[in-house]
C-alpha cells in the first residue's frame, strides 16, 4: 500500500503593527513589496500550473527574470464558488536589476483581503 501526502503552506495577511503570538508550528513572515507578473486563472485549481506557465512565458518574452518566489492568490471563495468559476490571482515575482534569485521558499496559496489590480501583496504574512 502506497501513501501520498501533501503539504503546503497557507499564508494569511495581518496589519504590520499588529501584536500577534502564533503557536509553535507557525511562523510570522514578511513579504517585502517587489515588482510582480499577476496572470488570472479561472477553472480548476489543479489547472493553475498552466497559468504559471503562461506567466513564465510571458516573463520570458518581456526579458524578465523570476527571482524564484510566486503564489496564488485565492479571489474566490472556496466553500461558496465552483471549481468552474473559481478564480486565481498567480503572481510571479520580478528580479530586480542586478540581484540574485530568492533562496527562501516558494510562496503557497494565500487567501487575501482584495488587493489593488496589478499589485503583488506586500505585508506580513503568518505561515504555518
Amino acid at each position: 500500500r502506497e501513501v501520498y501526502t501533501i503539504s503546503f503552506d497557507v499564508m494569511v495577511p495581518v496589519p504590520a503593527d499588529a501584536n500577534i503570538r502564533v503557536p509553535d508550528d507557525m511562523q510570522l513572515v514578511e513579504l517585502p513589496a517587489a515588482k510582480a507578473v499577476v496572470a488570472r486563472h479561472v477553472g480548476n485549481r489543479m489547472l493553475s500550473n498552466v497559468t504559471h506557465e503562461k506567466a513564465r512565458a510571458y516573463m520570458f518574452i518581456q526579458k524578465l527574470e523570476a527571482d524564484g518566489r510566486h503564489l496564488e492568490e485565492f479571489i474566490s471563495d472556496p466553500s461558496t464558488t465552483s471549481e468552474l468559476d473559481f478564480e486565481t490571482n498567480v503572481i510571479q515575482y520580478i528580479l530586480p536589476d542586478g540581484a540574485q534569485p530568492s533562496t527562501s521558499p516558494v510562496l503557497a496559496p494565500v487567501i487575501p483581503t482584495a488587493p489593488t489590480e496589478g499589485e503583488a501583496p506586500a505585508a506580513p504574512a503568518a505561515a504555518g
